[in-house]
């Protein structure tokens, strides 16, 4: 009253309560007061609860219903001024008639919301929670919901909840002031469609055919799995945006029995003409009457409130369900779904010719071609008019292989080229793996709503997200404005999008992919020496490398190499032919020794043909006195009947003769000591013969004798000689006190030691002079008698 300022009060009437009917000082400047008719709100609650049950939900009371009302302005009515009565009345009939907005929460006093002009980030994702970013009842379904967008409410129905229960609930998100509202069963008149999951819905407009204009925009809901089993029924809600909390359900008699199925897909066409109205598509889905997948075409076109059957020409798309399908101008896309198994192929199916086309990564040949993992139960939005994203899904029929991941393609470009769309780098929030979610897009924005059946028995309500698209030129990751600057390309293979460029792929990476943020590091076994690469080089078969990101291949150690391309490890570099190392695998390699013969890599060296190298010692090559006793190729090998060092020693069951071990036993075998004794004997009778009987003749024998035993000499020479001189060697050996020839190593037992064979042989020349001394003593005696004698 002091500063002439005029105020209306609240709750009650005022100027009764506060100012004590007009006896406290400014009574006269109280235009009126805001007074709430509470009554009417606990009225209706109880009446629906006695008649319906109780529901959860908002109700809206306000100046259209009297809940809210002004009280008269008393005391001011006779000092305010006409023109300020009248400012009052101006706004009171605004906010009755909504075109006066207070720009507060009509749930949640105080809280200021504007989302078209929050969440200005583009490729960025924001999760809105409830009483902090969104206001009022989301939907009680967690997954399997369908919707689609009216003006700018986004429209959900039926749905399950985390337990399974199928709903009949419509709900909406009114995205300009990010609040959820909802029609529950208790507040429709009947009919209303019954409660099902894994239904389609979309928006198709009402046309005027007089004036081609759009009378209408209804919400069109079609099939689904109910408790009873799949249906075939299409209901129609025709929202009234100016009476927010009302709308009218009506079913359409026309429909066909095999029309039943859920996990279809459903897009409108885009005719907008007055010859030829919009038209829904129905493709695929489960029919449970039959228990088989369909990949049958259906249209319903409002204009004639009837169904028709698509005959296509030409291949036919797999019977699948929970796909997702886009329509761009006149061709419907539909990817992904299952037939028991997830698949990741796009069909094509052109509305005007009526005929479908494949794109699977199985078919496509491009090194280009790039395709989204296996998936359904996922969701697919069409972006910028030309940008298809993909999102979430199952990766498999196992609910726990669920995913988060986007993917985009460029409908104008190659349909084999799909991008992965990877979280804004910074980014800290981004939606957890979710499957049998809704997205649906509001202008550069997609609203994603749901919860994974992995995490979906524990959450009271669904979750929503927001995925900022972006506007004007603000590119998906991957691609950079055109040069006119009326859309966005993508960067062509050997290049990475930064910032606003393309740039060549450093060195050390390499990428054979469209549209790009990032480039592959070389593997280990490849190098990229070069920027802008299309991919990786092999690192060649001297060199390796064992690292990501290598700009070069390391060189193998001097006379190696790798037995193929692409060696990861310097222990796969082994020697070349001629060389060995024994220092192991990668190391330095030598060349081959004299007498060895080196196959590479790491192998050890081994003797050649008439080399000896023992286990031992493997790298110590000995020459051996006859080259057919050593055999070579491994360490210690000898021929058949020798062994031991140079393999100059024979086996048991043979016997020596000059250089050669010979196998006892036979026709000739001398046994035991009766060869040693005729032997002895003999010699002894010679030398008594020479000894007693003085002649010249003994300088021509010692000459004799002295001939052949050089001559054996010579036969155990390493020279080629004929083959017919070996036995007159051999025959004269004895001359020289070789006893060989007489198989003495067959006259012992086998078991006998062979340091004992040997001590023997040495001792045989003592033997014979024993012999001999004996012979003497006895002749010597012999002469002495004969003497005696006479």
């Amino acid at each position: 009253q002091q500063h002439g300022i005029y105020v209306i009060g609240c709750d009650d009437d005022e100027y009764r309560t506060t100012f004590g009917n007009g006896t406290v000082p400014g009574a006269d400047h109280i235009l009126g007061s805001a007074f709430k008719n509470t009554y009417l709100g606990v009225y209706d609650s109880i009446k629906r609860t006695l008649t319906s049950g109780f529901v959860p939900g908002n109700s809206v009371y306000d100046l259209n219903n009297n809940a809210l009302l002004l009280t008269p302005c008393h005391d001011a009515c006779d000092v305010a001024d006409d023109q300020v009565q009248q400012a009052v009345g101006t706004a009171t009939g605004g906010l009755a008639s909504g075109a006066l907005s207070t720009g507060v929460d009509k749930f949640f006093s105080g809280k200021q919301i504007n989302m078209s002009n929050n969440y200005e980030q583009p490729n960025t994702w924001f999760k809105l929670d409830l009483h902090r970013d969104i206001f009022g009842t989301p939907p009680r379904a967690l997954r399997s919901m369908s919707g689609c967008l009216i003006e700018d409410k986004v429209m959900l129905f039926g749905g399950v909840t985390g337990s399974g229960t199928a709903l009949p609930d419509l709900v909406w998100f009114n995205y300009g002031d990010g609040v959820w509202d909802a029609l529950l069963p208790n507040t429709m008149d009947p009919p209303a469609p019954a409660a099902r999951s894994r239904h389609s819905a979309v928006s198709l407009p009402i046309i005027d055919i007089s004036t081609n204009l759009t009378s209408a925009v209804h919400m069109y809901i079609f099939g689904g799995l109910t408790p009873t089993g799949s249906t075939s029924d299409l209901w129609i809600f025709a929202f009234d945006c100016s009476v927010c909390a009302h709308g009218t359900w009506s079913r359409v008699a026309s429909t066909l029995p095999q029309l039943a199925r859920y996990g279809h897909s459903a897009v409108v066409t885009p005719l907008y003409t007055k010859e030829i109205q919009s038209c829904m598509l129905i493709f695929g889905g489960f029919r449970s009457d039959s228990n088989r997948y369909s990949n049958e075409l259906y249209a319903y076109c409002p204009a004639h409130s009837s169904w028709s059957v698509i005959t296509p020409t030409g291949i036919l798309p797999p019977e699948i369900a929970g796909h997702t399908a886009v329509v761009k101008d006149m061709r419907m896309y539909v990817i992904g779904g299952s037939s028991f198994l997830p698949n990741r192929d796009m069909w094509v199916y052109d509305i005007t010719s009526m005929t479908w086309t494949s794109y699977s990564s199985s078919s496509s040949s491009s090194s280009s071609s790039l395709f989204p993992p296996h998936r359904t139960l996922h969701s697919a939005v069409l972006v910028r008019d030309s940008i298809m994203l993909v999102f979430g899904g199952q990766a498999s029929s196992d609910d726990n292989e669920v995913l988060n991941d986007m993917w985009y393609l460029d409908l104008e470009g190659p349909l084999t080229a799909w991008l992965n769309v990877p979280p804004k780098q910074g980014s800290v929030i981004q939606p957890p793996a979710i499957d049998g979610h809704v997205s649906i897009v509001v202008g550069t924005k997609i609203v994603v709503v749901g919860t994974s059946s992995s995490s979906s028995s524990g959450s009271p309500s669904a979750t929503t997200w927001l995925y900022d698209v972006g506007s004007g030129l603000q590119c998906l990751p991957g691609y950079i404005p055109n040069q006119d600057a009326s859309g966005c390309q993508p960067c062509p293979p050997g290049t990475y999008q930064t910032n606003a460029t393309c740039a060549k792929c450093p060195l050390g990476s390499a990428s054979s992919r469209t549209g790009t943020t990032v480039c592959d590091a070389c593997v280990p076994g490849t190098f990229s020496p070069e920027l802008g690469l299309l991919e990786c080089s092999k690192c060649g078969v001297t060199s390796y490398s064992s690292i990501y990101g290598s700009e070069s291949c390391v060189e193998c150690p001097a006379n190696s190499t790798t037995q193929a391309k692409g060696s990861t490890n310097r222990t796969e570099c082994g020697c070349l032919t001629s060389y060995y190392t024994f220092e192991g695998a990668g190391s330095a390699c030598h060349e081959c020794l004299p007498g060895a013969s080196c196959v590479g890599e790491q192998q050890v060296p081994v003797p050649l043909g008439g080399w000896w190298s023992s286990n031992d010692d493997p790298y110590n090559f000995l020459r051996c006195d006859n080259d057919g006793f050593c055999k070579g190729g491994a360490p210690a090998a000898c021929s058949d009947l020798h062994y031991g060092r140079m393999c100059s020693n024979c086996i048991d069951g043979t016997y020596r003769t000059g250089n050669e071990c010979s196998s006892c036993g036979g026709p000739g075998s001398v046994s035991k000591f009766a060869a040693l004794a005729i032997f002895i004997t003999l010699l002894v009778c010679v030398f008594v013969y020479i000894f007693f009987r003085p002649t010249n003749k003994f300088a021509t024998l010692s000459i004799t004798v002295t001939y052949f035993q050089i001559l054996v000499l010579y036969g155990g020479f390493k020279i080629d000689w004929p083959q017919p001189l070996m036995p007159i060697f051999t025959a004269f050996s004895f001359l020289n006190l070789d006893l060989n020839i007489l198989r003495v190593d067959c006259s012992w037992h086998p078991e006998i030691l062979f340091k004992n064979v040997q001590a023997f042989k040495l001792a045989i020349p003592l033997i014979i002079l024993a012999w001999l001394l004996v012979f003497v003593i006895i002749m010597r005696v012999w002469v002495i008698y004969k003497n005696f004698q006479d």
